[in-house]
């Protein structure tokens, strides 16, 4: 359980840092498509921005989507809001590029768009550094549940010593023991010597059986 929960976080949390990365990487990009077609005035540098604008508003929504976090989800939906005011503040742009209008449009993308830009890359930021966290503390946790482990492990390997050295002691001497005495019995009485002490015997096994029938 506690691995598959620690897969699901890992796996959730990498999906994030990708998703937030990209949408920052987008959101720079239009800040640069706006300038370049202030200064450019062509259409096909207009379209490249929308192109671009379009991405980020349903990287946004991607994001938002995917966020399980209502803390994340939160910081979000204040993102969503700053690019409300970046697209207002394209509109005002492209109107006055359209109206010849440079001074206009110079003033709203070094004010409103560039602010709100600005910001939304801030607070992508701050989700990527909340991720990094989640990070930081699951390694924590991984390494406590190692560490559980290895002494879950040490302590377990301990007692199977201690038990092994236990069922050794008890074999020695209910049954390594007393067939080393009647084989020392046996080679005596092989050589000759009769008067040979009865063995003693406690187990009713093969072992004991043994014992009883050397004794008569």
């Amino acid at each position: 359980k506690v691995n598959n929960e620690y897969t699901g976080m890992i796996s959730f949390d990498l999906e994030g840092v990708y998703l937030t990365s990209e949408l920052q990487q987008n959101i720079a990009m239009q800040g640069i498509q706006l300038r370049q077609y202030v200064l450019e005035q062509d259409d096909t540098t207009l379209r490249e921005f929308e192109n671009i604008q379009k991405t980020v508003d349903q990287g946004i929504e991607n994001l938002y989507d995917f966020a399980k976090s209502e803390e994340i989800k939160a910081v979000i939906a204040e993102m969503k809001q700053k690019n409300v005011a970046f697209n207002e503040a394209a509109e005002h742009i492209k109107a006055a590029v359209a109206n010849k209008n440079q001074e206009r449009a110079v003033q709203f993308i070094t004010n409103e768009a560039k602010v709100a830009n600005n910001e939304m890359l801030a607070i992508a930021q701050s989700i990527l550094d909340t991720l990094k966290d989640r990070f930081t503390i699951t390694a924590d946790e991984t390494n406590t549940w190692v560490k559980s482990g290895i002494v879950t492990l040490v302590i377990i390997s301990i007692i199977s010593l201690v038990i092994a050295i236990a069922i050794g002691v008890a074999l020695n001497k209910t049954i390594s023991r007393p067939l080393r005495t009647l084989a020392a019995g046996a080679e005596q009485i092989a050589d000759g010597n009769l008067n040979v002490e009865d063995i003693h015997t406690t187990t009713k096994d093969e072992v004991g059986q043994l014992g009883a029938a050397f004794n008569k």
